[in-house]
């Protein structure tokens, strides 16, 4: 057999070892380590491309992710990134998105791929060609068959000898896993066996990066090249106008209102008009770049024009710190919530598209690049953010820096078993909830730890997530 169909039988017995009558877990782990090896080891030139790298620390950090904090949005973006690593590994060179969605046909048309090989084996006309074939499979799965055969018959038949080989443990195998081998095989064939479509590739090749220099359009046209410089000065130096005094004024309001604790409304009305004028700018802020940058306006002997673009860019980014400084000071004040941290994720966006924005212009890059480069820095942020136990930290820095008074309890516990372990700390440190609150808490708490300890007995340690395995750790602790 040849070295691909080898590696490719070995692969997807790996991978029904791992999830056979499991769930998602540090299995997913393993196979975000063990596909980029596969692919690697297939193909060794893979190491001298930097998006092969990328593409592998994308997988195993989603992959880490779903056995840190198992949830929605570490499967989904860690199946994205398995998408997008086995397009790498293919040689596709495009975008993100049109690389997930080049293996999602790659996978459907596998399926087609699998029946025309099997038509094409059935109708051969020589025979010889079918022995080969028969013999090449003989040579490699007779022996490990028969192999597994007899140890388990020679286990059955004597104690001492299943004492000693007690550790090639087998009761896994039957034929409900064979069964799971042949459905694995058949569901990561397109991922493995590619098969390229042109489309996408003519669809970017209409899409460059660079802008050309003799792009022109009825609105530059319509108002020609000087009058397009005037009308792009114009706007940039009254945008810089403005938002430099709305930044020295947030500066101001930073160093006295803000400290001010004393003005609670005020700070809130500052960080939720703030957020809100926000988002509607920075759209726009790209809409106009993407406007006045998009021809000749790059090539112009004179840099002023861009220094311009550059200022205001820079001062939008100052805008976002300035923001994020009031958010600190309202959580200070208020404590933490998932849309106080969404705040602080839109910020971070929005500074990183400013970035990718500001090299764009002085790269003389399109909007085609801006989008892939964004989604592509998009992607990689939230795969970190997927790092994170959210509500559990939330709910430990309320309860560590905010006054009984100001706390959302109900809040709290509505994050559920990510919360119960601190909330269970805290009461058994201060007494503060009430105990007809506490019986919410305390109940969930317990029927939790069952439900996980049953899952957990049921599952071996392919299924392990360490979020459940923090939690059944306090419980047992707590009730020593």
């Amino acid at each position: 057999m040849k070295k691909n169909q080898i590696l490719y039988l070995i692969y997807t017995f790996l991978v029904t070892f791992l999830f056979y009558q499991e769930v998602w877990g540090l299995n997913i782990l393993v196979l975000s380590i063990l596909t980029p090896l596969l692919f690697t080891i297939r193909k060794k030139e893979l190491l001298r491309n930097k998006v092969w790298w990328i593409a592998i620390g994308l997988i195993i950090i989603n992959g880490l992710a779903v056995y840190l904090n198992k949830n929605m949005l570490n499967t989904t973006l860690f199946v994205f990134s398995y998408l997008f690593l086995s397009a790498t590994a293919n040689g596709i060179s495009t975008s993100f998105i049109t690389k997930v969605l080049q293996t999602l046909v790659s996978f459907i048309l596998a399926f087609n791929r699998i029946i025309e090989v099997i038509i094409k084996w059935v109708g051969q006309k020589k025979e010889k060609q079918q022995q080969n074939v028969v013999l090449r499979v003989l040579l490699f799965a007779a022996p490990i068959i028969i192999g597994l055969l007899f140890l388990k018959l020679y286990q059955a038949a004597d104690a001492n000898f299943k004492e000693w080989t007690a550790f090639l443990n087998l009761n896994w195998i039957s034929w409900g896993f064979f069964g799971f081998y042949f459905f694995i095989f058949i569901f990561f064939y397109g991922t493995y066996y590619f098969t390229k479509s042109s489309t996408f590739d003519d669809v970017e090749a209409d899409l460059p990066d660079n802008i050309p220099n003799n792009t022109t359009d009825s609105l530059f046209k319509y108002l020609g090249k000087d009058n397009e410089i005037r009308l792009a000065k114009s706007i940039l130096i009254t945008l810089i106008v403005l938002l430099t005094a709305y930044v020295l004024i947030d500066l101001k309001t930073i160093s006295t209102d803000l400290l001010d604790a004393t003005k609670p409304q005020e700070l809130s009305a500052f960080v939720h008009s703030g957020i809100n004028n926000l988002i509607t700018s920075i759209i726009l802020v790209f809409i106009i770049v993407t406007i006045l940058f998009r021809g000749q306006l790059n090539y112009l002997d004179k840099p002023l024009i861009k220094i311009l673009g550059f200022i205001w860019l820079l001062l939008n980014i100052a805008m976002c710190f300035t923001t994020m400084v009031k958010n600190y000071a309202y959580i200070a004040e208020f404590g933490l919530t998932f849309k106080r941290i969404g705040v602080y994720i839109y910020l971070g966006m929005a500074i990183i598209g400013l970035g990718i924005t500001i090299y764009k212009i002085f790269k003389k890059h399109s909007l085609w690049f801006l989008l892939r480069a964004g989604i592509l820095n998009y992607f990689f942020l939230f795969s970190l953010i997927g790092l994170f136990n959210w509500s559990s930290f939330i709910t430990r820095y309320n309860l560590k820096h905010i006054p009984y008074d100001k706390l959302d309890i109900a809040y709290l516990i509505s994050f559920g078993t990510d919360a119960y372990p601190s909330l269970i700390d805290y009461q058994n440190e201060t007494e503060n909830i009430p105990e007809y609150i506490f019986v919410n808490i305390e109940l969930p708490y317990e029927v939790a730890y069952f439900r996980m300890k049953n899952r957990a007995d049921n599952r071996s340690w392919k299924s392990q997530v360490i979020r459940e395995e923090n939690y059944m750790q306090h419980y047992r602790s707590t009730k020593k």
